[in-house]
């Protein structure tokens, strides 16, 4: 029998992990009518949705997750959604999500509802089936997600790929993320708009509508999720090539207000536009001549972008330039936290 939820605050080391199953496979588990496997079977089985299938795996820690303004049901929503987006900047849908969690004996069964709550409202939010995954108990919670996807795109983009003159074209906002980062959660937290920004992130999924009709074009592509500075690095470096930037993305108008009164607003904002993480926006690399072409769809689907600077020959690979000096590549690293890149 599914434990009462009217008992929030029971630990879940006195439910069990049949019990606890049971609440998931309740909050999580909408059957598809073609399958023949039967929810908590050991494995599922469906009925691929394109041509070709596009596998992407994320797992956090619920330490790195959990801002402070963050719920458990918010936790479960970003602990999903990062794999959401690395189908997008590969023109994929996401369809099948296996997700697992390791979690402490000590938390409560109402945090534990909350979680799971978190996690059907991304799924549900993005049309992805709860295919199943794994209950684990440990002392460091966390969260795994594993999606499979299906893509119309006979060869996905990959990240490496960009070619000199290829315009950086950059989907989403930015500059929320930026100011957790350098200014610390402190200092975010005073900040609505960056508390908001920050809460549940939300990929565009109209981004890989336009990836996929538009492969043969798109020469590189990668999803923001640990910086937008780190991910053009990434791009440059293993492209063989730098980058410079001519203006920031798309960002918060809040930011323009925040530096205002800095020394050097304009520095301020680019800073904290190519810092942060989790913006889950995607960078294209684009020849000039297929630009117009591209971003007229972006237009069309209401894709937020902006080309912000070009793919260059000369300096070192992987290094970023504005304003005609190297800027610092900062980002996310999951054992140093927020920190600089080379």
């Amino acid at each position: 029998m599914v434990a009462e939820l009217a008992a929030r605050d029971k630990k879940l080391a006195g439910i069990g992990e049949d019990e606890l199953v049971e609440i998931i496979l309740k909050y999580l588990d909408p059957s598809k009518p073609y399958e023949h496997l039967p929810p908590g079977d050991d494995a599922r089985d469906f009925l691929p949705r394109g041509p070709k299938q596009v596998f992407s795996s994320d797992a956090y820690s619920f330490s790195s997750l959990k801002l402070p303004w963050r719920t458990w049901r918010d936790a479960g929503w970003a602990g999903v959604v990062g794999c959401i987006s690395d189908h997008f900047s590969k023109g994929s849908i996401p369809d099948i999500a296996m997700v697992s969690l390791g979690l402490s004996p000590s938390m409560s069964l109402g945090d534990f509802v909350e979680l799971i709550e978190g996690i059907r409202e991304v799924l549900t939010y993005y049309r992805v089936v709860y295919g199943g995954g794994d209950l684990n108990s440990s002392s460091d919670p966390w969260i795994s997600a594993s999606i499979v996807g299906f893509t119309t795109a006979k060869k996905p983009p990959r990240r490496y790929g960009a070619r000199p003159g290829d315009k950086i074209v950059v989907t989403g906002k930015y500059g929320a993320m930026g100011i957790v980062s350098i200014d610390g959660v402190e200092e975010a937290s005073r900040y609505k708009w960056v508390v908001e920004a920050t809460r549940r992130p939300k990929p565009q999924v109209e981004t890989s509508i336009v990836i996929a009709a538009h492969y043969r074009w798109i020469d590189a592509s990668m999803d923001v999720s640990d910086g937008l500075s780190y991910t053009i690095h990434l791009m440059a470096k293993g492209s063989g090539l730098s980058a410079r930037i001519d203006s920031p993305p798309l960002h918060y108008e809040e930011l323009d207000e925040f530096c205002r009164d800095k020394k050097d607003p304009k520095r301020c904002v680019i800073e904290r536009c190519l810092a942060g993480g989790e913006e889950y926006g995607v960078v294209l690399a684009l020849p000039e001549k297929y630009v117009g072409e591209v971003t007229s769809y972006m237009d069309m689907y209401g894709v937020s972008y902006k080309v912000i600077g070009e793919f260059i020959d000369g300096g070192e690979p992987g290094k970023i330039y504005w304003r005609g000096r190297e800027i610092s590549v900062v980002g996310w690293d999951q054992f140093r936290g927020w920190s600089s890149h080379s």
